[in-house]
């Protein structure tokens, strides 16, 4: 279909003053589709049908070339709006969960002032929003003091159903989005930070470059509270280190990973393929903190060796350890995925896998909510990083 831009037909709307495009030959077909003749702003919603039609020849002082970059810009903006009306997947921001994303802000924020600058309001309609809330269902649902705002047992029912009512709807609008071929919606994933380095990045990129409307929220969390997080909503899918314990949520997937020194890529024990932890500690050691899944691997490999001695260096930041390796001759330990091993083309670290007579494997876990089902996006995004894990690691 052949345009001439600079005879293009543009609608100005004459409540508001502005001039959107109107280009007539794709009108025309949509008329003939018997689709509502309509001009449309840049968000996709049709503005008011009082409009008069202006063509650029009217305005001479323009220029014919200036004329056609301006219509070329004004379709795009017209594409827009159409592409968003006429694509069953499109599915605006829901307005009856307005009320709700509300009261889940000032929960998560804890202050009605929090929650305003969080959703770009003003405090007292986020009050009034609470207020009418609060008299609708007949209860109080946070206890008000001077440093804010704190769920009460009728808010702590209240913010469960509200996240509930999330999760579902983000399972509606990815089912829909399914049926039109086109997939989209939002994956909430709680890990541990040995995931967020290298491996996450890895899959959730890959994942985007097929399904671009995918979006993704990634939470670091200790193994300890994945279950909390899972329950509250607060993520779809945990990805944690755990060690050999099995977690209490409903698990997808389990596979080993084996410790690994990280150490500078000029360090002498680079020169070796794989490390006895001996080996690691005629070095200084940089360990993360109690707690972590890799310093527990540590401290039981340790017992009773005479080797063992406290860390020189000691931190729940994985960044910090790292930026101390590169900065001098230590070491610290990751499991195998989040470590910078030789495939991984890293800049200024490397990795060595510590021989299995001295520290016994962990495992990685993969899970979710029991009894809740994931979207469609949560459900291949799992499948995407379950068939990885499979193929590189063993299953426990």
């Amino acid at each position: 279909m052949a345009f001439n831009f600079c005879e293009a037909t543009f609608v100005f709307d004459k409540k508001e003053r502005k001039s959107w495009p109107l280009i007539a030959p794709v009108q025309d077909h949509l008329d003939r589709v018997r689709a509502p003749r309509q001009s449309f702003k840049h968000d996709g919603r049709p503005s008011p049908r009082k409009f008069c039609e202006i063509r650029t020849h009217d305005y001479p002082q323009l220029g014919a070339e200036n004329a056609s970059k301006l219509c070329c810009r004004l379709l795009l903006f017209f594409l827009q709006g159409v592409a968003k009306i006429h694509t069953p997947a499109y599915i605006p921001r829901m307005k009856h969960l307005t009320t709700f994303r509300v009261i889940d802000a000032i929960a998560r924020t804890g202050s009605i002032r929090g929650a305003a600058d969080k959703l770009a309001l003003t405090p007292s309609a986020v009050q009034r929003r609470l207020q009418s809330y609060e008299a609708e269902i007949g209860f109080d649902i946070f206890d008000r003091n001077p440093q804010g705002v704190d769920l009460n047992s009728a808010g702590e029912l209240v913010i469960m159903h509200i996240r509930e009512t999330f999760s579902e709807t983000g399972k509606l609008t990815s089912r829909l989005a399914d049926l039109a071929g086109m997939r989209r919606g939002e994956v909430r994933i709680g890990c541990s930070q040995a995931l967020v380095p290298y491996f996450l990045p890895h899959h959730i990129s890959e994942y985007q470059t097929t399904y671009p409307n995918v979006t993704f929220e990634v939470v670091v969390i200790e193994h300890r509270t994945a279950q909390s997080a899972l329950a509250n909503h607060a993520i779809d899918l945990a990805i944690v280190f755990g060690g050999a314990e099995v977690p209490e949520f409903k698990t997808l997937l389990g596979v080993h990973q084996r410790l690994a020194a990280v150490i500078g890529l000029n360090h002498p024990l680079a020169n070796f393929e794989q490390l006895r932890l001996r080996q690691c500690y005629e070095h200084p050691v940089a360990l993360p903190g109690v707690g972590f899944g890799s310093r527990a691997m540590v401290d039981a490999a340790l017992q009773e060796k005479s080797y063992s001695r406290p860390p020189d260096v000691e931190s729940n930041s994985f960044e910090y350890l790292k930026a101390h390796v590169i900065a001098t001759s230590a070491v610290t330990f990751q499991i195998e995925c989040g470590a910078p091993l030789p495939s991984i083309k890293d800049t200024n670290l490397t990795a060595r896998l510590i021989d299995q007579r001295d520290v016994a494997p962990g495992t990685l876990w993969i899970g979710q909510l029991a009894g809740r089902s994931l979207s469609v996006t949560a459900s291949r995004f799992a499948e995407q990083i379950g068939r990885d894990l499979s193929e590189r690691y063993e299953h426990v």
